[in-house]
């Protein structure tokens, strides 16, 4: 058996900083901000290959990409109206 806390209790600092560094894998960190997610494999949030993700930095890259989406379909309809128009001048 480990002696790591060599039979000493700890304050709830020392023990999250104890348990982060002897066991990483317990929690799962946001890619993004580098809060814990507060979920597991089985149900991280990615966005495309981006995660894990918490549910606030999820949501806000949904936002982004929807945006840039919207952005790019404004963009197409404004180029074919431009093309419509001067294939059909008006006169």
């Amino acid at each position: 058996m480990s002696d790591w806390w060599k039979g000493r209790a700890h304050d709830q600092c020392t023990h999250a900083r104890i348990n982060a560094s002897n066991y990483p894998g317990t929690r799962q960190l946001c890619c993004e901000c580098d809060q814990p997610t507060e979920r597991c494999e089985d149900d991280s949030i990615f966005v495309g290959d981006t995660g894990p993700l918490c549910a606030d930095c999820g949501h806000v890259l949904e936002q982004q990409i929807e945006d840039m989406r919207a952005d790019d379909r404004r963009e197409r309809e404004a180029e074919a109206m431009a093309l419509y128009y001067q294939n059909h001048p008006h006169g």
